[in-house]
């Protein structure tokens, strides 16, 4: 059955006054160390809709859904406050630091080999960096790790940036619900120049299999529908479904740029685009008639071929 929800305006790609967070020195921390840790995301049908400018121009609808890797939630971050000391510390799983000592000093644009442009722009929408953060009187760690590689197609960036911008919420004791953070989570990825969409970090934060569908204009509507599938088809996926790395790594800036070019381009891929987009809404129809087309197909692989 698929359970209808309300749907939710995002404002774009300016964070609108109902999203913003104040600075951490105008707003006192409620907590001194939380842990967020999130699964990674499996694009069945729609991907790229999701992304600027096909998302503000266009219709964009796609078919997720969040899954752990061998039983566990691959993605988080760690972020602690420190009495002794000042300033922001981040660190992650490939042995990278950086210390900065006034979070004002924050401000984009980052460089493309900084390997915590991420990080610094979730501190920027979360009020904890930038030029209106204020200066910190205690230190902020920060720490993230990816259990699963980078580049893989999973959505890995966005949904650490999910992850702390999460964290740093929580620690504001602030509204971290996940039409929050994925929206906060869109206006990063504008602020790091990378230009991705929506999908990874809704694919993530919202559980389970879902569709989500946008609507094109200058403030992008969203609406997410979760699509509550069988135990028995819960348990078919978790038996059957392997995931595997081919080594070619997906750099998702480099693809949009791509695509985008191709669809100003060529009249072929851009009637290609159109038509995908009707497989999740089908699919959604098909939930709506009492029809699973991922039961279905379950059926047919145990016909053929299983892993």
């Amino acid at each position: 059955m698929l359970t209808r929800s309300a749907g939710w305006k995002v404002n774009f790609p300016a964070i609108s006054a109902e999203w913003q967070t104040e600075g951490c020195n105008h707003l006192p921390l409620k907590l001194t160390r939380v842990e967020v840790n999130l699964p990674v995301r499996l694009d069945i049908v729609g991907g790229w809709s999701d992304t600027p400018p096909w998302s503000l121009e266009r219709t964009g609808c796609v078919l997720n859904m969040a899954v752990k890797l061998e039983e566990q939630l691959p993605l988080g971050a760690e972020i602690s406050v420190h009495n002794f000391g000042s300033g922001i510390s981040m660190s992650d799983d490939a042995g990278h630091t950086c210390n900065i000592k006034d979070p004002r000093a924050i401000s984009p644009p980052f460089q493309v080999d900084d390997p915590f442009r991420l990080v610094k722009a979730a501190l920027i929408v979360t009020g904890f960096g930038g030029p209106n953060s204020g200066s910190l009187s205690r230190e902020l760690r920060i720490r993230t790790w990816a259990n699963v590689a980078r580049g893989s197609g999973l959505g890995v960036s966005s949904i650490l940036a999910a992850a702390v911008v999460r964290g740093l919420l929580q620690l504001q004791g602030v509204d971290e619900s996940p039409k929050i953070v994925a929206n906060l989570v869109l206006v990063l990825e504008q602020i790091m120049g990378t230009g991705g969409g929506w999908q990874d970090q809704i694919g993530s934060v919202y559980p389970g299999i879902k569709l989500t569908t946008s609507s094109p204009g200058p403030q992008i509507t969203l609406k997410v529908d979760p699509i509550e599938v069988s135990s028995e088809l819960k348990l078919a996926l978790q038996d059957r479904m392997v995931v595997i790395f081919t080594g070619q790594v997906l750099i998702s800036s480099s693809m949009l740029l791509l695509l985008n070019n191709l669809l100003t381009t060529n009249s072929t891929v851009n009637i290609a685009c159109r038509r995908s987009l009707r497989c999740p809404q089908n699919y959604q129809d098909s939930c709506y008639n009492g029809i699973c087309i991922l039961e279905f197909l379950l059926q047919w692989i145990s016909h053929v071929c299983l892993v």
